[in-house]
């Protein structure tokens, strides 16, 4: 029997870009083991990667690939013990105030205090949720630690809380990595993923997520909000009663998962 504990694996911390022991960081936050029960044996991944670039849509699937242990369990090994410990620990624990009573059915008034908590914890976890598969990764330093530095979302993100009934979405989430830019619309083509979408499904709860490091993919926030039958939580929006918003069933919770992606194309050069 080995009687010595594993040591801590050495790397940059992803949010403080600390070097040193790097501890282990639940996808989804542990907590939501007493709301969720975690009773899957194995969960799939399915891998697709869309570019954007001078007109040109390229879309590069991957076949789904199914990996043991429940989606709860999942952890990666990116942030170091004193962040793990500290102000997202903070942070998690403020946001399960609103979260916990929302999974389990009741009504929450999202003021700008919910709406702040809330965004504060949806900073942390797409940020930790992007890097489960780096090659797809779309958001960058600059603002992990702009995260750090600030406890909140940086300002060029989008995030948003809907409510869900289906039961594919009960735990689960989905990212699409992207390049966006154009040679002739003053955004430049960079070498690698520069944006994201991600949604997750907490019981009943949706989180979505749209974020670039230098720009605003979103125009009108209102319009999207009705769109895809959402509240915005940053920018933070008007008080709102969780309930108030509509419940969406399988194929339009993937529509809020996929809507936006798959209209990219179509919409205005600047995007």
């Amino acid at each position: 029997m080995n009687l010595n504990p594993p040591k801590q694996q050495a790397g940059l911390c992803v949010f403080c870009g600390r070097s040193g022991s790097l501890s282990k960081q639940h996808i989804f936050p542990n907590r939501l083991r007493r709301l969720l029960p975690r009773d899957a044996i194995n969960h799939t991944g399915h891998l697709i990667n869309i570019s954007y670039a001078d007109n040109t849509t390229i879309i590069s699937p991957e076949l789904p690939k199914t990996k043991n242990g429940h989606l709860g369990t999942k952890q990666l090994r990116i942030v170091c013990r004193e962040c793990n410990a500290g102000w997202m620990n903070d942070i998690e624990k403020r946001s399960f105030v609103f979260i916990e009573p929302m999974i389990a059915g009741l009504n929450v008034l999202l003021d700008s205090s919910a709406q702040q908590a809330l965004a504060s914890f949806c900073a942390i976890f797409f940020s930790v949720a992007d890097r489960e598969h780096v090659p797809t990764s779309g958001i960058g330093q600059k603002e992990r630690t702009y995260v750090f530095e600030n406890r909140k979302p940086p300002t060029t993100w989008n995030l948003f809380i809907g409510r869900t009934n289906s039961n594919d979405w009960r735990f689960r989430f989905k990212h699409h990595g992207m390049t966006i830019g154009s040679s002739t619309s003053g955004i430049p083509i960079p070498p690698k993923n520069n944006s994201q979408v991600c949604t997750a499904g907490f019981g009943g709860l949706l989180f979505h997520a749209i974020s670039n490091g230098n720009f605003n993919i979103i125009g009108n926030v209102s319009e999207y909000e009705r769109l895809f039958g959402l509240g915005s939580i940053s920018p933070i929006s008007d008080n709102f009663n969780f309930h108030d918003l509509p419940v969406h069933d399988t194929e339009s919770s993937n529509k809020v998962s996929d809507g936006l992606v798959f209209s990219l194309p179509r919409v205005p050069p600047r995007y």
